[in-house]
């Protein structure tokens, strides 16, 4: 008998077990660091219960145009009505909420939701500068967007190897190893790809295929009658590989690549355990879990939303007792869509074709409604004049870095940089070395030199995550970078070298400081200057703003100065870094005590400014790079007296 065909309510249960540890992972992280993994058993899962579909329909006889239009029928009526509402909702709210280029790239990822292309989106726009992904409230549809990407063409493919009278399990184990070589192949070459691309995910929906094709074969494990104690012992063995997945996995590993083996296995070891295991039968068939398993769907999709829109509004405030609230208000809404609209329409027998017209035709105003949000730029009229203003350059971070050319990103080689980094007159030669945060810098130092006030010549070379040190056990290109710019500094020898890098970093190493002041020293570079650390902002900088103006008249300007959101170890960091300047020998500047002061730190470079200090944590941008460079210019640029 076929094992599809049979409802197994410890599959709603194993559902469970990977929507809670999504959950838990995306509102506490640190409670559950690779609660991610939770996804991985959702393709497992998937691929297990669709092949079983599928293979039950052609082995009844149904015709190709029945099976294929039954098929998809079913998966527009299964996944459009909460992910319709989920949508509008968040359009809805966020009209209230979120700053004009969120809402715009909002409607974006409305779009690309409804076109199941949510990965390829979030794919192409992933990078080093890239928004956080607490920013992002549609960003969990990537996972969405697979699954549906497989539902479209896997029984296509399936079909094919049917009526050709292929072995089924051979083909698929076929499918299985090349999709596993292009995973492991992009984990060494490009993770973002590997994370978003259907090609390195497939294996994973294509592990449950597998046990769907076997669980038809009398006297294999994954068949009915398969040996019970080793059944039992697979499920052991399930609830073995959840827990080192759990405790080895976190978001520093390089995902999936190899590491997804192991929540593959969790998925896979549950399901081919059976019903009866004494863990799926007493455990994941109970109650509780099966509750959460069927409204998991529906959880996955309000959750995120919620959280996201919950940390726009709330900012700093947005504590463990308001994210609690937003996990039980998407348990709430998800009961409600479960009962009230998903199961109705999924088991409606009667105006199928009338449910399934209204359907596309909500979900095609939906795009539309996401469209216009993209189309009018976020409808940033929403908001008065200065708001308007302060955020107008929100998605122009990177303005004036010279991307990839002075400022290469985390995957750029260090050959990337170009000539006209470099300007060895008129004398003195002032040299940007460091991170992006330097690069956010040049910006200003270009200014200060345009204005005429000081003659001297700009060079610049900054690599992102990639601090000014000899030695760097960093990312891949980043040693090549350093070496290279040195070099470039001994044949330039520049009179003056500005260091500066979010240098709190967990992954710098601040005792390479000294030996690289000594490399340039050597070199014949007279002054070596230390910019103190970046003004640190708990989130985006200019959501404290927005925070600000709420709590004022609409009218109002928000304050220039505030401690809002700012860090709160920077007064003990900038003496830390002091310290360490002093020991290496060089000349320290606070960006502290420059931007700060008794009443806080500057939101926007002057009471003028329609520019905010920075739009992300604590890069700066162009209007406070010019500020910072025309308080600094001065002490920069005076050269120590021989």
């Amino acid at each position: 008998m076929s094992l599809i065909k049979i409802y197994r309510p410890d599959i709603d249960g194993l559902r469970a077990i990977a929507v809670s540890i999504v959950v838990v992972f995306h509102a506490f992280p640190a409670l559950i660091p690779a609660g991610f993994i939770g996804v991985d058993i959702f393709f497992v899962i998937s691929g297990f219960l669709i092949t079983g579909i599928l293979l039950d329909e052609l082995t009844d006889g149904v015709t190709l145009k029945a099976m294929l239009g039954q098929f998809y029928v079913r998966r527009i009526k299964r996944i459009f009505p909460t992910l319709l509402v989920v949508l509008l909702a968040t359009l809805l709210a966020a009209w209230f909420i979120l700053l004009p280029d969120d809402y715009k790239k909002l409607g974006q990822q409305t779009m690309a939701g409804l076109g199941f292309v949510s990965n390829f989106l979030f794919w192409q726009q992933a990078g080093y500068f890239d928004g956080a992904s607490d920013t992002k409230p549609l960003l969990h549809l990537w996972s969405l967007a697979i699954e549906e990407q497989f539902y479209i063409f896997f029984p296509l493919i399936l079909l094919f190897f049917y009526r050709r009278k292929l072995n089924l399990a051979k083909a698929l184990w076929w499918l299985f190893v090349v999709s596993v070589l292009i995973n492991l192949y992009y984990a060494r070459h490009n993770l973002t790809a590997d994370f978003y691309s259907p090609l390195s995910r497939a294996w994973e929906l294509l592990a449950g295929s597998l046990i769907a094709v076997y669980a038809r074969r009398p006297g294999s494990i994954a068949a009915h009658d398969g040996n019970q104690k080793i059944k039992n012992w697979v499920s052991v063995g399930a609830i073995i590989f959840l827990i080192i997945a759990l405790y080895l996995i976190d978001k520093n590993r390089k995902f999936p690549g190899s590491w997804a083996l192991l929540p593959v296995a969790v998925g896979v070891g549950f399901i081919l355990a059976g019903p009866q295991s004494w863990l799926n039968k007493h455990i994941l068939a109970s109650k509780p879990f099966v509750w959460v398993g069927l409204i998991s769907y529906p959880l996955y999709l309000w959750h995120w939303p919620l959280l996201v829109l919950g940390h726009h509004y709330y900012g700093i405030a947005f504590d463990w007792k308001i994210k609690l609230i937003c996990i039980v208000l998407a348990v709430v809404l998800s009961a409600l869509c479960y009962y009230f609209l998903e199961k109705p329409i999924r088991l409606a027998k009667q105006a199928s074709a009338t449910i399934l017209k209204v359907l596309i035709v909500l979900a095609v105003v939906i795009a539309y409604l996401g469209y216009s949000v993209y189309n009018k730029e976020g409808y940033a009229k929403r908001f008065p004049t200065i708001i308007k203003q302060i955020t107008a350059g929100q998605g122009h971070l990177q303005e004036g870095w010279r991307v990839n050319t002075c400022m290469l990103e985390t995957d750029v080689p260090a050959s990337s940089f170009t000539p006209e980094c470099i300007e060895t007159s008129p004398k003195p030669q002032v040299f940007l070395w460091g991170d992006s945060h330097n690069a956010s810098f040049y910006p200003g130092m270009l200014a200060l030199q345009k204005s005429g006030q000081y003659s001297f010549a700009l060079s610049q070379r900054t690599a992102a995550v990639c601090p000014p040190f000899i030695i760097s056990k960093m990312r891949p290109n980043c040693s090549d970078a350093n070496n290279s710019t040195l070099e470039v500094i001994r044949q330039t020898k520049p009179e003056i070298v500005v260091l500066y890098s979010l240098w709190n970093h967990h992954m710098y190493d601040l005792n390479q400081l000294a030996p690289t002041v000594q490399a340039l020293k050597a070199a014949g570079v007279k002054k070596v200057v230390m910019m103190g650390l970046p003004v640190m902002w708990e989130g985006r900088q200019i959501d404290h703003v927005l925070a600000l103006w709420r709590k004022g008249p609409p009218l109002a300007q928000p304050p220039i100065r505030s401690w809002l959101g700012v860090g709160k170890d920077m007064k003990k960091l900038d003496a830390k870094y002091a310290k360490v300047a002093e020991q290496a020998g060089i000349e320290y500047i606070s960006m502290l005590q420059l931007l700060c002061n008794e009443e806080g730190c500057l939101t926007r470079p002057g009471i003028n400014s329609t520019a905010p200090i920075s739009y992300d944590y604590g890069h700066l941008t162009v209007a406070a790079a010019t500020y910072v460079a025309q308080q600094l210019g001065p002490k920069i640029l005076e050269l120590p007296k021989q």
